[in-house]
């Protein structure tokens, strides 16, 4: 005979009403011998709460403590500035085609001050 184990939500009404059917057709349910096991959230805890967690303060102090290429970091920084970069200019080229973009609204922007005053 096959044994199949499964791990579900329990209060998902379709998958009990399932599990009730194939029982009405003839399969048994063997529980687990042991401790029944914990979820991601529950054993996320225990490890915070049993000191098993490690922090940095940066990507490159992962790195850099874990030995490996920080460069690895600051290519994947370039590779995303240059894909949003890409993005960034098919969006406005599309804006001027459209003509919802114009010089007039593009030296407005240019001479716009957008960053937060800071206080002394």
């Amino acid at each position: 005979m096959a044994t199949i184990t499964l791990k579900y939500d329990p209060e998902n009404v379709v998958v009990k009403k399932l599990i009730e059917a194939m029982i009405a057709l003839g399969a048994t349910v063997v529980q687990p011998k042991g401790k029944p096991s914990k979820s991601g959230l529950e054993q996320s805890m225990d490890d915070i709460k049993n000191g098993r967690i490690t922090t940095h303060k940066s990507v490159e102090d992962f790195f850099s403590k874990n030995k490996l290429d920080c460069n690895v970091s600051r290519k994947t920084k370039k590779f995303r500035a240059d894909y949003y970069a890409k993005e960034i200019d098919k969006e406005m080229d599309a804006l001027w085609k459209a003509g919802k973009m114009t010089m007039e609204k593009n030296e407005r922007i240019a001479h716009t001050h957008l960053r937060t005053p800071y206080k002394k």
